[in-house]
């Protein structure tokens, strides 16, 4: 049990008048119940994260994003200078082509 659900079960036990404490805080408490309820649904009978392992997880999971966002950056960046490269040589090699047309042409009428 968590030190929120102890909690919990702790204020729900103690209290006098639990009726008056449940609907004056029907609706947290239904999420909270709900949420936990889930949560348990969720994990298949294992033991739930902590905190700190969920911190964790999120810490190592945000590093892999930066690292994989210079990666794509960089393959980005590279596709661009190969686009502009291709575009330049089929600018070269259409001129030509089109000249090399036009003496065959040319050529043939003679």
């Amino acid at each position: 049990m968590k030190i929120e659900e102890k909690a919990y079960m702790i204020l729900r036990k103690n209290l006098r008048n639990k009726e008056k404490f449940y609907d004056d805080h029907r609706a947290e408490l239904t999420l909270y119940e709900s949420a936990l309820r889930i949560l348990k649904e969720k994990s298949q009978g294992n033991k739930l994260p902590t905190l700190k392992m969920l911190r964790e997880e999120k810490n190592r999971l945000t590093e892999l994003q930066a690292v994989q966002r210079e990666d794509f950056n960089a393959r980005r960046k590279y596709e661009r200078e190969l686009r502009t490269v291709c575009s330049n040589v089929d600018i070269i090699l259409g001129t030509s082509q089109v000249q090399n047309r036009q003496r065959e042409h040319t050529q043939e009428k003679s």
